[in-house]
């Protein structure tokens, strides 16, 4: 902590030890660097919950504008530490270079100063968060062999015992970082090395509202006008003059968005999994059995600590008022689940195949040289 407490007066100024820092404090350059998409935030966690911050491109090395890269490393990092789940539990770092169709070494790719050969080791020093693991996915390309031994060279020890390099193809890499319980598809690059940002500009105007209201919060408190609290689970402030706007949601939380079954968030997995254990009884049950079946599914997650989540068009998740509206929305997603079952065991097999029709005419015929008639 006092790492971080150290870079932020170095990079920020005094002023950054007396209140939270903000998407406010980035000058005109830093914002539009942060626009760009280089390092991001996945909108969910992994498998076990933590949630994962992804570099691509050049981001970490870059030797050029390197105070700028980490004011917004240290912020992004500071953001997800703003949730008690993620303070528990960790985060995950995960660098994707998105250079795997290029045959030729990119030069910015390369640290030319020494400013820029010690940036990760700055940065991973002086977060506010635990980093459960660093996964580096590197094509297997000779000059991408040297990046890999002077991103290790520029880590600490401490650091050094969690770093993972996967060097291969890019289906390959996506793979084996998906067995490590991380939502590949969430990756945001394509194939040709273009960084998507459609979600990580919802996040940036997220974060310019929270730390608005947070701002706003304070001041009240200041003047003595109530008290302050903060989300666990990544939102805003609980209080009663403002909404709660949950940023990322925890674990445990089903959350539904029309259009994506969002298979990929381990609160709607542990959901369909509660789903799947309880059809039968469902099934079999009177109407008032169904309605109790549904209740003990919705008392099941909330037994466990999760919510009921709904995305607002605004760019972010709310929770669902009213018991009611959950009990229907769970029961509309209990029936569509036991109608895909349904569907897929009613689904047709066609296991034909023309050799049952070979010599139907009395004809014999000569095989070619490949094996066919």
């Amino acid at each position: 902590m006092c790492k971080f407490l150290n870079a932020l007066l170095e990079f920020y100024g005094d002023y950054a030890l007396i209140r939270p820092i903000q998407i406010h404090d980035f000058t005109k350059s830093e914002l539009q660097l942060l626009k760009t998409g280089q390092i991001q935030i996945f909108p969910y966690r992994d498998k076990s919950g933590r949630p994962i911050c992804c570099w691509v491109g050049d981001f970490t090395l870059s030797s050029s504008n390197t105070k700028e890269r980490m004011k917004i490393a240290l912020y992004l990092f500071y953001a997800m530490s703003d949730n008690v789940e993620s303070q528990r539990k960790g985060v995950i770092s995960l660098a994707w270079m998105a250079y795997f169709n290029s045959d030729i070494a990119v030069p910015s790719l390369f640290p030319t100063s020494e400013d820029a050969t010690t940036n990760l080791s700055i940065i991973y020093d002086a977060l506010p968060l635990r980093i459960c693991s660093h996964h580096f996915c590197l094509p297997d390309k000779p000059h991408f062999h040297l990046l890999r031994s002077l991103m290790a060279l520029a880590m600490s020890s401490c650091h050094k015992q969690r770093l993972k390099f996967h060097v291969g193809e890019e289906i390959e890499l996506r793979y084996t970082v998906k067995s490590y319980g991380i939502p590949i598809e969430l990756v945001p690059i394509t194939n040709t090395g273009t960084i998507k940002t459609t979600y990580w500009k919802q996040w940036i105007r997220l974060r310019d509202t929270l730390d608005g209201m947070k701002a706003k919060q304070q001041q009240i408190i200041i003047n003595g006008g109530g008290d302050y609290g903060e989300n666990s689970s990544g939102g805003a402030a609980n209080n009663n003059s403002f909404p709660i706007m949950i940023e990322c949601p925890g674990s445990t939380d089903v959350i539904f968005r029309a259009g994506t079954t969002l298979i990929c968030h381990p609160g709607n997995a542990m959901f369909q999994n509660l789903m799947e254990s309880k059809q039968y009884e469902h099934s079999i049950a009177s109407q008032v059995g169904k309605m109790a079946v549904i209740r003990s599914i919705i008392d099941e997650v909330k037994n466990r600590g999760g919510r009921f989540l709904q995305w607002d068009s605004r760019g972010w998740w709310t929770e669902f008022n009213g018991k009611s509206y959950v009990h229907a929305k769970v029961a509309v997603a209990v029936r569509d689940f036991k109608s895909r079952k349904i569907a897929k065991q009613n689904r047709q097999i066609c296991n034909s195949s023309t050799s049952l029709f070979q010599n139907q005419d009395g004809k014999k015929r000569k095989l070619s040289t490949n094996g066919t008639n």
